[in-house]
């Protein structure tokens, strides 16, 4: 699998959102996000915590650790960055729309330029986690970024029924970037054959396709498969991204809509397909 290029969508995705910041509605910035108990201003305020904390802790090499807990294990890791992005939207609860706009706008200026220096094939700072990796390219922790930012901005435009960003430039390599995971995801599954094989496909304006096959001990992604694979799984490119990062969180109820051939133990693995810290 080659890497994955984002580092060209940052800025165009952050113009999307500073534009649509600046034509809210003093309103419009307290209304309901799809994150329950967080409002659109409170989906801001954590976009800006991100880029902040790796400008301090990765351009800058700051790392306050004086009320970090000891982190046994996953679940532990995922409280810890629940508890931090809490803490900040508290905090920021306090500035005012116009405050938190003009210091994001700064910080995504700084944030887009800093990850431009950084060479894609030395090691990242953070393994991508939700893919099993304790450690992980620069090119793929950045690419987590990218998915970061686009599902939260996207989570603020169905807040308020806006338009999302659904074309093939922004969302390729976004899924391209969630697929990452799916060889850690179905790495329980071991009691398939060798060569057995799984064709997941997002269908939409994207419409594409990747391919699971089974080895010995572990799966493997690729982009090249089969049309004739054991089992196929087929999922609207509208909806995925919801599944995948928790935006919507009553998976079961989407069971009808997600088209499975095959294994159907195969296809309904992908409603606990989790590609953030949540």
């Amino acid at each position: 699998m080659k890497q994955i290029e984002t580092i060209h969508l940052f800025t165009p995705l952050t113009e999307e959102l500073i534009k649509l910041l600046k034509s809210l509605e003093p309103s419009d910035w307290l209304e309901p996000s799809p994150i329950k108990n967080r409002t659109v201003k409170d989906l801001v305020s954590h976009l800006l915590d991100g880029s902040l904390r790796k400008l301090a802790i990765q351009r800058d090499g700051f790392e306050d650790k004086s009320n970090t807990p000891e982190i046994k294990s996953y679940e532990d890791l995922v409280k810890y960055i629940q508890t931090l992005n809490s803490d900040w939207m508290n905090v920021t609860k306090r500035w005012s729309p116009e405050i938190l706009v003009d210091i994001l706008e700064n910080s995504e200026k700084q944030f887009n330029d800093f990850i431009k220096t950084l060479n894609p094939n030395d090691k990242a700072l953070f393994g991508v986690a939700w893919a099993g990796e304790f450690e992980s390219e620069n090119w793929f922790d950045i690419a987590r970024e990218y998915t970061e930012k686009w599902h939260h901005q996207m989570q603020i435009r169905l807040a308020l029924n806006k338009p999302l960003l659904l074309e093939p430039k922004y969302s390729e390599p976004l899924y391209d970037t969630f697929m990452r995971g799916l060889p850690h995801l179905y790495a329980d599954f071991t009691d398939y054959k060798t060569g057995y094989s799984i064709k997941i496909s997002i269908t939409g304006k994207l419409n594409k396709s990747w391919f699971l096959i089974k080895e010995s001990e572990n799966w493997i992604l690729s982009e090249e498969g089969s049309d004739n694979a054991n089992s196929s799984v087929e999922i609207a490119d509208d909806l995925a991204w919801k599944l995948f990062t928790n935006t919507e969180r009553e998976k079961e109820k989407y069971k009808s809509v997600i088209k499975i051939t095959g294994d159907e133990k195969i296809g309904f693995r992908l409603l606990d397909f989790v590609t953030v810290m949540s």
